[in-house]
């Protein structure tokens, strides 16, 4: 190497250094994973749900689980479009909930070494429960799954 190419090449190191800390982490980085405390399962769901109003897929993928990441962008992507459909939904179709008015957080149960997390969407005409599955990876709450509780709205009341 000429020492005309030091100076360039050191250039080179420190950006690729600085990008590389930039970088988010799986499970940890995001809009919403970032500032979100791990160690309150209420707060993961909180910001879980946030990222799926907000059609967030970064934030949503770094509060999920990163135990097999081919899932993780499958399950990731479910969710969104599970939840984005019934917003798209075109007003007198069959399955047309009615506009979107808001989404409640309600209880986070505990469930063996887990926890059940339960949101309510509200919509003009119907309300849909959904629930996260937490668990702990690395003393930290991450999303596990997230469920539809098939029409049953009273989930959402307990």
């Amino acid at each position: 190497m000429t020492s005309r190419c030091a100076p360039a090449l050191s250039l080179l190191l420190v950006l690729v250094g600085l990008l590389a800390a930039c970088a988010p982490t799986p499970g940890g980085g995001g809009a919403q994973g970032a500032g979100v405390d791990r160690s309150d399962p209420a707060a993961v769901n909180a910001a879980w749900v946030a990222a799926l109003r907000g059609n967030d897929r970064e934030a949503a993928m770094a509060l999920y689980t990163d135990a097999s990441p081919d899932a993780r962008v499958f399950n990731v992507a479910n969710a969104l479009d599970g939840i984005t459909v019934y917003m798209s939904i075109v007003p007198g179709q069959k399955k047309w909930p009615g506009v979107f008015e808001r989404v409640e957080l309600r209880t986070v149960q505990e469930v063996g070494a887990g926890r059940e997390a339960y949101s309510q969407w509200v919509f003009a005409k119907a309300n849909l429960c959904y629930f996260a599955q937490l668990a702990q990876e690395k003393g930290q709450w991450v999303v596990i799954a997230w469920y539809s509780s098939n029409g049953d709205a009273t989930k959402c009341d307990e």
